[in-house]
Parts: C-alpha cells; structure tokens; sequence
C-alpha cells in the first residue's frame, strides 16, 4: 500500500531524483531572468520543456523559493 508515501520516485535513485528537481527549478527560474537579457530566451518568460510529472514535483520546490 502506498498510504503516506509522499513524493514521486520518476524512475531515479533518490541521489539522481534531487539532481533532477534541483536542476529543474533552477532551469525555470533563470528562464525567468534571462527574459530580460538573452534574445535567445523563451518567448514566454519561465517557460521549460519538461514532462507534467516531472512539473508536478517540481512546482511546490519553486513556490517555496519564490515565497522566501
């Protein structure tokens, strides 16, 4: 059973799942930056390619770094 289990394992070791998130969270906000300085930005500012399993994850890792 998979009663309070929190999280998603994404098919990774827990070593390679942080790696992951972290480098995700830290790809959308430079995104976010770089709209402002790079002309070869996104047309949409914080806007990354990624999986909605992988964005489900990551989005409460950025919420938090955003609210801080």
């Amino acid at each position: 059973m998979r009663h309070r289990k929190k999280g998603r394992k994404l098919g990774r070791n827990p070593k390679h799942q942080r790696a992951l998130l972290r480098s995700l969270a830290t790809a959308l906000l430079l995104t976010e930056r770089d709209a402002e300085f790079d002309d070869n930005a996104p047309k949409v500012k914080g806007r990354i390619v990624t999986t909605l399993t992988k964005a489900k994850e990551v989005r409460p890792l950025v919420e938090k770094c955003i609210t801080i």
